[in-house]
């Protein structure tokens, strides 16, 4: 079975097709490499209202980590384009597998973040070979996920949020910003 059959099975995205999937050397690491390119006739969303726009150009490529495959790390390679939308001018894209200027996809936040709730976040780095900040930025990711898709519960999301930037700019215990998060992520899929 191919690395692409995989990926078509399980990360659907609409307007955008997998290409080639190679092997490459990235920090001096044998990665896999999986290209992604735009739908023929597809029109960019633009990032800043949500609305179809017409292509103004595009970007030099850009790497996104997405989550490992047998000891591998995997990177998404794609060419952003710039929309040229009405109301906000010209902008660069919205992409479904990741959000602004993040390096990582979202299924791999997700990913680190569910990891998050049994290891220290130090252990999370160390275990999938990334950086404490990026697992960091996961959890953050979650948190804010939750502010966004459980209104309700805003108040709550948002004194974690603050509580662990404290916390991790103080104290730097991994081990008690895990408890922390442990303690509230069942709260997020409620």
């Amino acid at each position: 079975m191919l690395v692409k059959t995989v990926l078509n099975n399980c990360q659907k995205y609409k307007s955008f097709v997998f290409g080639k999937v190679k092997f490459i050397t990235h920090n001096g690491s044998k990665t896999i490499e999986i290209e992604i390119h735009p739908r023929k006739n597809s029109k960019g969303i633009c990032s800043g209202c949500h609305n179809p726009a017409p292509l103004y150009d595009k970007l030099k490529h850009r790497l996104f980590e997405h989550i490992p495959i047998w000891g591998f790390k995997v990177f998404f390679k794609y060419r952003m384009r710039r929309v040229e939308c009405e109301d906000c001018g010209v902008t660069v894209e919205e992409v479904p597998w990741a959000e602004g200027k993040r390096e990582l996809t979202k299924t791999y936040m997700h990913y680190l973040a569910s990891w998050a709730k049994s290891l220290s976040w130090k252990e999370v780095a160390v275990k999938f070979h990334t950086s404490w900040e990026k697992v960091f930025h996961s959890v953050e990711y979650i948190i804010n996920w939750g502010l966004n898709y459980h209104p309700q519960r805003r108040w709550l999301f948002k004194s974690l949020l603050n509580f662990i930037l404290m916390m991790s700019i103080s104290t730097g215990g991994y081990r008690f910003q895990n408890l922390i998060f442990i303690a509230y992520f069942p709260i997020l899929f409620l």
